[in-house]
């Protein structure tokens, strides 16, 4: 058996070519996240290990157009966002497509544009770092393909050309149009980039690969992989699986590593979408091969059977790739060549100008399989963290192609790149390869050269390609055109034959291009005997499995990373670009609670874990921080009161750049406020939606009874370990019988069950540990005698004294989470691996005998510190609190139950709801081309106002449920949650549901003190929509909806509306809003205004504005009439509204009674009637029902088929005139329509 080669190899960074890109050794491969070799991975997986590539060092990511296609460049797109962009080398491909069906290769001008403005689309980027001609375009000049890249590059669209598959002299003609960063002729100095370097995954596993592969995977078609040709080539895995073993290695690590001894100027890219196998392939770079060794192994493939594409395919390799003279292109010749004679180009060989020789990096990253053509597309969270643990190793180059998916690669790729991932790589991307009619299409003319270039900007989300291929030569096109600059080295492991042998086949799928009959493979395949290809390898680090953290619902993961060492009190603050790719790391290997404070810098540390959150990190984790230690004249001082509770958890929300806090601890319990006071301020910032859970520090366990009683505590933070245990007597116990979770911090003895005594040498000057009693002189020697015994211990249980004693921790309970610190991802893996060590009751009782109360020598503080802990945090009763009793848990009298006393019958009795399949038809909203759906979908109640946040899954799939069925407007606000309902839509938009819909979101409401303020002053104006944007997760707002309510409090009358729609007018002509809406506008202010739509709660429109009815169905009255109110639940805004009280409820409730009865009689549900007759207004007029369920949506939807003449129309309206309607439909009129006039615009000073 072959043991894998260690997987903590540094991946080196190298020169790729002549022109100056740089990449990771290694790239990754994404095509096999994205369909064609099998069914799609899943997308979440995908991105993570994409992310885990990056943060490993593997910067390259490789995709292609024709992934998926698509879907390949989409999926690297997500993955690309937050600051991943920036630290990889981005590269996909243009060229192959498929049209009916059919595949088709393009290199003409026109398509190598268009595939690259839709790469850069579905990437999200504004440039591709490598862009590649998929396959060449026999029908164009390469001339003429280059000659359109080269316009990309000069445009800054793209940065170097690659090309695919190309021969010798196409790429010589290529190259003489623009230097080609990447292809395989070193006499002019271009890099070698090697596709399937383990034979498309064969030189894994042998031939036992086959039985594993998905019917749909391409590599079923394979000539190598048919059962006349697996059998003789599964000796050439036996005979590198036996030298393998030798090397003690695995026989793909052989494999790898015999092509990176090829040249300092080549860069394997192997494609993988498991972690695992990334790790094995980074350790290839260990091993060293001798002359002997090389020739060895090159003996024993000299006699491979079998092509390594189908016949189908074959007249797309490099072996079929001369294109037409530069003449035989018509008028192009000329305009490319930049108006040099064409007989030059065709007649003159290429200028030996001397060529700048640059060390090409050993390994990059392959991503096609992410993505394509490896069976389905992998999912997009495990790519991404792969790309971060690839560029993280020092894997830089990554290699893409707008035909991986098609594009789905491109977008999985340029969403790795986000979060500063971008600065750190090096991308290559490819063109020339598209599908046209469901074939494959080779071009390499310039008008395609230069979309496929944009395309690939786009869906990367970077504003230069570093090297760009030409993925196929166009044979149609002169080489001198296209202009093309790097060949890869691709399947650097043979497709996989170096993984598996001739196992590889019978786990083909159908889609798998290898294939040809499985069942006859699978049957011959059976019958080879051969030896397993390698030993099991055990996991680099435990899973880390998820736990119930309290009894309020918080999940997170079973061990947290404490960053707090990261920026302050354990030595100098570490590199900002190291911290976070370990963060990232910590994500991807499942560590998910990242624990901070404001009092780490003091700010940095928040800072830090802002930057790594960016590019949808944010999503993944459960986010803590603290507050109550301040810095006041350089004094430390303890702060608890309501205000500084605001204050800090304002600003923690800024430094992290995020809209609310999972779980905020108090850091220090402050002794002159009641803690009933401080818990009361943290309960409103949780009805507010700015955190979610609420936690202690160094509580006491009267203090944490007192504060469970004013809202219910999540967590308590609390020092333990094995030398810190005195908190097991009495908080301990308080917290389990309360429901509390227990995060322990410093369980590693701050760090002193790593070295033991060893461990005060190295600290610094400025590491606080050195002013802690227990290291100190006079205890540090009997301290040591704990860590002998630990020591011991471990080495008897095969870890190291840290794991035993973090294990220790993790045997004290399952409501237990420790929080380790640690700067090193060495560490981090360690620590993740205390999860796999397990203790018997025994061993337990045995460590704790080592480290009893009496054993331990010293305090765990020093003496200026001491006095903060949990044996000292008692506060002042409640009643000592002067004049801010409203901080204390009294609920106000709004939130009493209203009488149900009431009786009315049932909502429906009697009615049937219409039918369910109402077409949902188009309409124009406005004069300026708005077109809307007829209905649209309110959102606000899924997050806020309408009782506690719906579940985020069953919202997504309530929204996605209604673009489906046709209703395509959805509305939100940044006042709905605040922030959090803009943050669902931008989960739900995800995936393609952008291009669906129209999103419409409002400003101008926002909360400042505790207070509502209403504000329209241009700077507020473009931050608000800066905001929305970046929680929306758009480039651009569809409908912008500026309110005019006017609040009582602090009135707006000091700011002209008409200045509000002077930088409303700005941002539209930015590119950010498309439309501007009103909402409670009063007549005079919306005259003369160019608008969009007006949202009232109903108005009607007279100057060519659309009309938006919001809450259409009465806040809900017409569903179920007065009985709606008894359901309501306590944070139910609508249980404040006039129209709800009991005085009025009873005269409205027989509104609802006649409305119900004539829906009897119409067949049809009171709220569809009611519904009905909102449509019914108008052309221009389009109501926005909200819901939080499908069956209520689906009936809304069917409202749309309910028909009405002019005297039921009448009829309706006589059953609720003004005088009928009880109770104004807002506790106050401040704030709507008839209250919203504005100063004029000459009142305005300077602007």
């Amino acid at each position: 058996m072959a043991a894998a080669a260690m997987a903590t190899v540094a991946v080196p960074r190298v020169k790729l070519g002549s022109q100056g890109m740089e990449v990771s050794a290694q790239g990754l491969g994404c095509m096999g996240m994205s369909p064609i070799f099998e069914p799609p991975k899943p997308e979440a997986d995908m991105v993570a290990l994409i992310r885990h590539a990056v943060a490993a060092g593997v910067t390259l990511l490789d995709t292609s157009d024709l992934y998926g296609p698509h879907t390949n460049e989409v999926l690297l797109g997500k993955a690309l966002q937050g600051d991943v962009r920036d630290k990889v080398e981005l590269a996909t491909k243009f060229g192959k497509f498929f049209a009916d069906g059919k595949p088709g290769i393009r290199g003409d001008p026109a398509y190598v544009r268009a595939a690259c403005e839709g790469s850069l689309r579905r990437l999200g980027v504004d440039y591709i770092d490598l862009y590649y001609q998929h396959r060449v375009d026999k029908k164009v000049p390469i001339e003429v393909t280059i000659g359109e890249l080269k316009k990309l590059v000069e445009e800054g669209k793209i940065k170097y050309i690659g090309l695919c598959e190309a021969s010798a002299s196409t790429i010589r003609r290529a190259h003489a149009v623009h230097p080609i960063t990447a292809v395989q002729l070193e006499e002019l100095g271009i890099g070698i980039v090697a596709y399937s370097p383990l034979g498309r995954g064969f030189f894994c596993s042998g031939a036992k690969l086959v039985d594993s592969l998905p019917d749909h995977d391409f590599r079923k078609l394979i000539p190598r992989f048919q059962p006349s040709n697996l059998e003789k080539n599964a000796e050439i895995f036996e005979r590198v699986n036996a030298m393998a073993t030798r090397k003690r290695c695995t026989p793909s690590q052989l494999a790898l590593a015999w092509i990176h001894h090829q040249g300092s100027d080549v860069c394997p890219i192997p494609g993988t979408t498991k972690i695992e196998n990334f790790n094995q392939n980074i350790a290839a770079l260990s091993v060293k091969l001798t002359p002997e060794e090389m020739a060895e192994l090159e003996s024993y493939a000299s006699n491979v059977h079998g092509d390594r594409y189908p016949q189908m395919m074959a007249n797309t390799t490099w072996q079929d790739s001369e294109t037409p003279p530069l003449s035989s292109w018509k008028s192009e010749a000329d305009r490319v060549a930049g108006g040099r004679e064409c007989a030059m180009a065709d007649a003159a060989a290429p200028a030996k100008a001397a060529v700048r020789r640059m060390k090409l990096g050993s390994q990059g990253l392959g991503c096609m399989g992410m993505s394509a053509f490896h069976g389905p597309s992998k999912p997009e969270a495990d790519m991404v963290a792969l790309i971060y643990h690839a560029v993280a190793v020092g894997v830089t180059l990554l290699d893409t192609a707008d035909i991986y998916g098609p594009h789905t690669n491109e977008h999985l790729l340029g969403k790795a790149l986000q979060g500063g991932v971008r600065e750190n790589v090096e991308l290559a991307t490819k063109f020339g390869k598209l599908l046209a009619d469901g074939k494959v299409e080779i071009r390499g003319d310039p008008a395609y050269v230069r979309a496929s270039c944009e395309g690939s900007l786009r869906r990367l989300g970077v504003d230069c390609i570093d090297l760009y291929y030409q993925h196929r030569v166009d044979k149609k096109v002169p080489i001198e055109v296209t202009r093309t600059w790097n060949w890869n080295t691709y399947s650097p492991l043979g497709r996989g034959f170096f993984s598996s042998g001739a196992k590889l086949v019978d786990s083909l799928s159908d889609q798998d291009f290898r294939k040809v009959n499985y069942h006859e493979a699978a049957e011959r395949n059976r019958s080879i005997r051969s030896r397993p290809a390698m030993a099991a390898t055990a996991p680099a680090t435990a899973a880390v499995r998820r736990m119930k953290l309290g009894s309020q619902g918080l999940e997170v993961s079973a061990q947290g990373l404490g960053c707090m060492g990261m920026s302050a009190f354990y030595g100098p603050p570490k590199p900002e670009p190291d911290m976070v790719a370990l963060i990232h790391h910590a994500v991807a290997a499942g560590v998910t609670l990242l624990d901070t404070s404001d009092i780490y810098g003091p700010h940095t540390n928040e800072l830090l874990l802002g930057k790594a959150l960016q590019g949808g990190v944010r999503d993944k984790v459960e986010l803590a921080t603290k507050f109550g230690i301040a810095f006041t004249d350089g004094k430390r001082d303890i702060r608890g009161d309501p205000a500084y509770v605001r204050a800090a958890c304002e600003g923690s929300l800024r430094r992290l750049g995020v809209d609310c806090i999972d779980l905020y601890y108090q850091h220090r319990v402050d002794k002159k406020v009641p803690i009933e006071v401080t818990i009361g301020e943290l309960k409103k910032l949780v009805e507010e939606g700015k955190i979610k859970y609420i936690g202690l520090s160094e509580a006491s366990a009267s203090t944490i009874r007192r504060a469970h009683a004013v809202h219910p505590i999540t967590a308590v933070q609390l020092e333990w370990s094995l030398w810190s245990r005195d908190v097991e007597e009495d908080i301990i116990p308080t917290c389990r019988e309360l429901g509390i979770g227990i995060v322990a911090y410093s369980p590693l003895g701050r760090g002193f069950f790593s070295g033991g005594a060893k461990l005060v040498e190295s600290l610094s000057d400025q590491d606080f540990r050195k002013h802690i009693p227990r290291f100190q002189p006079e205890n540090l020697e009997k301290n040591a005698e704990i860590f002998e015994h630990v020591n011991a211990m471990a080495a008897r249980k095969g870890c190291t004294p840290s794991q035993l004693a973090l294990a220790w921790v993790h045997h004290q309970g399952s409501d237990v989470c420790p929080i380790p610190g640690t700067t090193k991802i060495e560490n981090l893996t360690q620590n993740i691996g205390a999860l796999s060590v397990k203790l018997t009751p025994e061993e337990m009782a045995e460590l704790e005998s080592y480290a009893s109360t009496d054993d331990v020598q010293g305090d765990r503080y020093p003496q200026a510190m001491a006095n903060t802990t949990w044996q000292n945090s008692e506060t002042p009763p409640l009643s000592s609190w002067k004049a801010d009793i409203s901080a204390s848990p009294i609920r106000s009298s709004g939130e009493k139950l209203i009488d149900r006393s009431i009786r009315f019958r049932p909502a429906m009795e009697g009615a049937a709801p219409a039918t369910e399949t109402a077409a949902v038809r188009r309409m124009k909203l406005g004069s300026q081309g708005l077109e809307v759906s007829a209905q649209w979908l309110g959102c606000m109640g899924m997050s806020t106002f309408y009782g506690p946040p719906k579940s985020e899954p069953d919202m997504e799939a309530l929204i996605h449920h209604a673009v489906a069925a046709g209703v395509t407007l959805l509305d939100t606000s940044d006042m709905y949650g605040p922030h959090t309902n803009e943050l669902l839509l931008g989960k739900a938009l995800r995936g393609g549901v952008r291009e669906n819909v129209e999103v419409a979101t409002k400003f101008a409401v926002s909360f400042a003190d505790g207070k509502v303020e209403i504000r329209g002053d241009p700077a507020y104006v473009r931050a608000a929509c800066e905001g929305s944007l970046r929680r929306l997760g758009v480039d651009c707002i569809d409908l912008y909806t500026a309110s005019t309510r006017r609040c009582p409090s602090r009135s707006r009358g000091n700011t002209v509306f008409c200045v509000d729609i002077g930088e409303l007018k700005k941002l539209v002509e930015e590119g950010k809003i498309k439309y501007i809406g009103l909402s409670e506008a009063s007549a005079s202010t919306i005259e003369g205004l160019m608008l969009c739509t007006l949202s009232l709660q109903f108005s009607s429109s007279e100057i060519g504005i659309g009309t938006v009815a919001y809450s259409p169905l009465g806040r809900g009255f017409f569903s179920s009439g007065a009985k709606l109110v008894e359901s309501l639940s306590v944070q139910d805004v609508r249980k404040h509204l006039p129209r709800f009280q009991p005085t009025n409820l009873e005269k409205n409730g027989e509104i609802f009674e006649r409305v119900n009865s004539m829906a009897a009689r119409k067949e049809c549900t009171p709220s569809q009637l009611a519904l009905a007759w909102v449509h019914h207004r108008g052309s221009d007029v389009c109501p926005i029902p909200g819901t939080t369920k499908i069956e209520n949506f689906n009936q809304n939807v069917a409202a749309l088929s309910v028909k009405l003449t002019p005297e039921e129309m009448a009829e309706l309206e006589s059953y609720a005139s003004t005088d009928d309607v009880q109770g104004d439909r807002y506790a106050q009129t401040a704030g709507t329509w008839k209250d919203s006039e504005t100063p004029p615009l000459s009142s305005w000073k300077a602007e």
